[in-house]
């Protein structure tokens, strides 16, 4: 059969329990063949493919995710990973996927509250926007949970949960919301506004996946008409997602002077220096902005820090964070497995700008902090990190913000619905 092969970058941790097998055991014949396929994969391409043992047993391994699992570089290596090939091309391709339709975060009160829904979603068509508030799951209070891992039951279409949730003004309603086909709006807000003699625009960002070229279309028409003045790009929540669509996002912002500079390279292990390559840049629109303001917490990675490293050296670029960004300045090749059920991703290069600045697995740090406060819409200054953009553009000075240092401490960490986020290379 035919191997084909795409390029991923994986943004979030995958935590997955090890067993193996002894050689002596009999293994499935697909399964043995795939493994012996993916330690061909990580002797060849792994980026660390030094620092690990290339004398294993094929057989030793129950699955390809126990030998993943065992074999890579677990000191840095914290994105190689197996995903199913379907739920990858629906998700990142058709921009769609099954489940509620939102983001969700605790907020500096510990209160959980959601930071977004998707327009087309069982969530958004119910009316619930960001900043309203979530007190119950079929009738559990929610500071009482102390396992989130399966609170929202089965991933089926028509699974019906109750939700008692609080809107903007302190009333309180119970939902009775199914899980449904999601479309995702990767553009969350745009508008502009008037700040001094200036005009400002804000674009809230969610992912780089294809469907997102039109939506970004539409709001850089908005701020091509209005011709801003400086532009605040809002990637507080964005994961990631295809390459192609953040060199579009990036050719739009840019400068004429910059046509054709380059944005970024990535660079492979000693034995694939022959697969080096380089983004160059290529301008759209007739947009010309003094300043690019860009917003992140440190759910910002992979295709997000990408544009914010990239467009560093090229132009004024302010960056406004809820402390460091992510952390993910390294990308992987992605293959079949022989019967094309599941995509086996490994880290196989670094990511380094014009100036060959890179190696950012500790985030990004912020020119300036502020908070995400979770409580106020898109667009409004009296949110916490928007009004810490308009501020700066007023001022040129942010007040900053006494709960950086709690916002993302002592929180159980809540399992969001969308598949992990990963950065596209499309060749």
């Amino acid at each position: 059969m035919r191997i084909r092969s795409i390029t991923i970058i994986f943004v979030a941790i995958i935590i997955i329990s090890c067993k193996t097998t002894d050689s002596s055991d009999e293994i499935d014949p697909k399964i043995l063949q795939d493994n012996k396929y993916l330690l061909s994969l990580l002797e060849s391409w792994y980026l660390w493919n030094s620092e690990i043992d290339s004398d294993q047993n094929a057989a030793n391994f129950e699955s390809p995710q126990d030998l993943l699992d065992q074999v890579k570089y677990s000191q840095l290596d914290r994105w190689s990973s197996i995903s199913d090939a379907a739920q990858f091309t629906t998700y990142y391709d058709e921009g769609t996927y099954l489940g509620y339709g939102f983001f969700y975060n605790w907020d500096d009160d510990n209160n959980v509250r959601f930071g977004y829904t998707y327009n087309n979603s069982p969530f958004g068509k119910a009316g619930i926007k960001r900043g309203y508030k979530l007190l119950k799951i079929d009738g559990v209070d929610v500071q009482t949970i102390s396992d989130w891992s399966n609170i929202f039951g089965v991933n089926e279409i028509g699974f019906t949960q109750s939700f008692l949730i609080e809107d903007l003004d302190g009333n309180q309603a119970e939902y009775q919301i199914s899980k449904d086909i999601v479309t995702i709006n990767t553009v969350l807000h745009a508008d502009t506004l008037s700040v001094g003699n200036e005009t400002v625009g804000y674009l809230v960002f969610e992912t780089f996946i294809n469907p997102a070229r039109e939506e970004l279309d539409e709001a850089f028409g908005l701020f091509q008409s209005a011709e801003i003045d400086r532009l605040i790009l809002d990637m507080r929540y964005n994961g990631g997602g295809q390459v192609s669509v953040a060199t579009y996002l990036a050719n739009y912002i840019i400068g004429q002077e910059n046509n054709g500079q380059l944005l970024f390279k990535y660079q492979h292990n000693e034995g694939r220096t022959a697969n080096n390559q380089v983004y160059a840049l290529e301008k759209f629109g007739v947009l010309e902005i003094d300043e690019l303001i860009i917003l992140t917490t440190e759910r910002t990675a992979s295709a997000s820090e990408l544009i914010l490293n990239g467009l560093k050296p090229l132009m004024t670029v302010t960056h406004i964070g809820v402390g460091n960004t992510y952390g993910k300045p390294v990308g992987s090749y992605g293959w079949y497995n022989l019967d094309e059920s599941e995509v086996y991703s490994i880290i196989s290069f670094s990511l380094v700008n014009s100036n060959d600045i890179g190696d950012y697995f500790d985030g990004i740090e912020p020119d300036f902090t502020a908070c995400d406060d979770l409580k106020s819409p898109f667009g409004d200054t009296n949110e916490s990190l928007f009004g810490a953009a308009i501020e700066y553009v007023a001022t040129g000075q942010t007040s900053g913000c006494d709960l950086v240092s709690k916002l993302w401490e002592n929180r159980l960490e809540l399992p969001q619905e969308q598949p992990n986020p990963i950065l596209i290379l499309n060749q």
